[in-house]
């Protein structure tokens, strides 16, 4: 739970915005006692670039909303990677599992304070069975006790509650599908004591879905000096807001890999490969914040109480988040894993990094193996 509800607070918190740069804009619509002073105005205009940079300076900003978007859906791919498949266990039947796999795109744009472009989360239930109890000793050319085939999905709905007096909600929907097989290309050799498993070739479909609504809200106390008689005018007052943004993530990878391991002394598994993947999909990002429009207080001294010249501006702070990027088309990648093997259960970790970006992803479950 901590995990999903993490990713979904840093992925909501790499949207992208519009050509301003910025995910939080304040509107002056109406300029109150500024009004019939040109010198004042564009003082106060001044001013409020100035407190929309201070409101945004803990969120990431970007010129380029396509990229942030294609970080998600990238992350969303590597997130599923080692799920659904196996590299290491010995089955023999069957094989029951479950794991979790985040995914991220570590790319820093120099453009923001951000350390990511984005961010993804995957989970599945896995079922697995190695083909030697069917009668035939092939199935395509393919000898069955070398084949092992899986099947894995998970359906997950969250609301949770966050912050100081449960002020933010995220609520969300992930679901994921896969099928994979795999074929030992050259046989394992050796006995428990030390044991090459071969070389495995691996392939399938995954199916990644994410949905995640963040509910949040702005309150940004403002004390402005604007300059005006004896540089001491002040436009004081509180801006609020209430945002809300949604990710909508849908990618799909066929992924080709080609694996080995080794066994020591039956409790420890090592593990690596190499994979391309073949992906399509996009993320889609939007959202928007509705704020009751604030007039803030218009001071002549250092009063920050008596509003002595009347009503300053009025502001209406918003937000567009739009942005919509692809999958990359291709991936190559490198992984490996670490297994520890207890009686028919095994427990694993899993590393992967993609070749030629800043992708990486990460795994780690439960198997009961037989």
């Amino acid at each position: 739970m901590k995990l999903i509800i993490l990713a979904a607070v840093l992925g909501l918190g790499f949207f992208p915005v519009d050509s301003s740069a910025q995910l939080f804009k304040l509107e002056t619509t109406d300029y109150g006692a500024f009004a019939g002073n040109a010198s004042l105005r564009s003082a106060w205009d001044s001013a409020l670039l100035e407190i929309q940079t201070e409101v945004n300076k803990d969120f990431p900003s970007t010129e380029n909303p396509r990229r942030l978007m294609q970080g998600m859906a990238n992350s969303s791919v590597m997130a599923g990677k080692g799920i659904g498949s196996d590299y290491a266990s010995r089955m023999q039947v069957f094989l029951i599992g479950a794991g979790v796999g985040v995914g991220a795109d570590m790319t820093k744009d120099k453009q923001t304070d951000s350390d990511l472009s984005g961010v993804g989360i995957q989970g599945g239930l896995l079922i697995g069975t190695n083909l030697s109890w069917m009668d035939a000793e092939k199935i395509l050319g393919l000898y069955t006790d070398r084949l092992n085939v899986y099947v894995n999905w998970l359906g997950y709905n969250l609301d949770q509650k966050m912050g100081d007096g449960d002020k933010d909600q995220i609520t969300g929907d992930l679901s994921s599908f896969g099928f994979h097989v795999s074929y030992d290309l050259v046989k394992p050799v050796g006995h428990s004591i030390l044991r090459w498993g071969g070389i495995k070739i691996h392939t399938g479909y995954e199916y990644n879905t994410t949905r995640l609504t963040f509910k949040s809200s702005l309150s940004e106390d403002v004390d402005e000096n604007i300059g005006g008689i004896g540089n001491d005018d002040h436009v004081r007052g509180t801006i609020e807001g209430k945002p809300e943004a949604t990710i909508d993530v849908a990618t799909q990878s066929i992924p080709i890999e080609i694996s080995t391991n080794v066994q020591l002394l039956y409790f420890l598994s090592i593990y690596t490969g190499l994979g391309v993947d073949f992906n399509f999909g996009r993320a889609k990002g939007d959202g928007s914040l509705n704020a009751t429009p604030t007039t803030l207080r218009y001071d002549t001294d250092d009063d920050s109480s008596n509003g002595d010249a009347g009503a300053g501006a009025t502001v209406q702070a918003e937000a567009n988040i739009d942005g919509t990027g692809r999958v990359d088309s291709i991936l190559t990648r490198g992984f490996a894993g670490l297994q520890i093997n207890l009686p028919y259960i095994n427990i694993f970790a899993q590393v992967d990094k993609a070749f030629g970006n800043e992708l990486i992803g990460a795994t780690a479950g439960l198997r009961i193996v037989y």
